[in-house]
């Protein structure tokens, strides 16, 4: 099982009514493939953390990278894990109050925590720091 950090840029047009058609296709498909995870979304930046088998979790990622609503998908991290962090959320949702956190901002925080073996929850916290 994996867990893969990425972000990216919410595409120009994008309106609070397809952020909630993601969060419920996502929640509906992931059930279906045994991903869990969650997704932040502030200032038209996400940043998502996706955690399943990883050929599941790649291709999932590959469907994200076609979708118009985002664009710019970069992975930030991919680690190894014996079992999920969000194993109760097929997709756990955050319009978290990340203010003023800019793409440059999220990918020096993520870089720090290479080390971390809970990135994801000190990420997390972090980023909310910057607030």
């Amino acid at each position: 099982m994996i867990q893969l950090f990425y972000y990216s840029k919410a595409a120009r047009n994008i309106k609070s009514k397809d952020i909630e058609d993601i969060i419920e296709v996502a929640r509906r498909e992931n059930i279906k493939r045994n991903i869990t995870g969650v997704l932040i979304y502030h200032n038209s930046i996400f940043v998502q953390v996706l955690e399943g088998e990883k050929d599941d979790v790649y291709q999932l990622l590959e469907n994200i990278k076609r979708d118009e609503r985002c664009t710019g998908v970069s992975v930030l991290m991919e680690q190894i894990v014996d079992e999920p962090a969000f194993k109760d959320w097929s997709m756990g949702y955050l319009n978290a109050p990340v203010m003023g956190i800019g793409v440059k901002s999220i990918a020096e925080v993520a870089s720090d925590l290479k080390d971390d073996d809970k990135w994801i929850s000190t990420f997390v916290e972090e980023c909310l720091k910057l607030g």
